[in-house]
């Protein structure tokens, strides 16, 4: 499926000045240029007709997902986003304040 961070650094020549290199835990598993997940649009019908819907995070924190249809807002778990067909994803620069976040 597709991963809720996506670290760029090896496709932007700017990667060298990321955040990790002044991370006090300088961890490898730490992406150097992290994109955060913000929304997923899914697509349901068939190529001739359907309906699209959106999950995305909410709250101070973007902890929180929600499946947007229509007038419809309903509060739903990272594990529903990751089991929906995505037809597209939309990434966010994630600016992290801590090496904990």
């Amino acid at each position: 499926h597709f991963p809720e961070v996506l670290d760029l650094s090896n496709y932007c020549a700017y990667a060298e000045n990321s955040f990790e290199k002044d991370c006090t835990t300088k961890s490898k598993d730490w992406p150097k240029l992290p994109y955060k997940l913000m929304s997923v649009v899914e697509h349901k019908g068939s190529a001739f007709g359907g309906h699209y819907q959106t999950y995305r995070r909410v709250g101070a924190d973007h902890k929180e997902w929600v499946l947007v249809s229509d007038e419809s807002v309903v509060s739903r778990s990272w594990g529903d986003v990751q089991r929906c067909e995505a037809y597209m994803l939309l990434y966010e620069e994630w600016q992290r304040t801590s090496c904990q976040e």
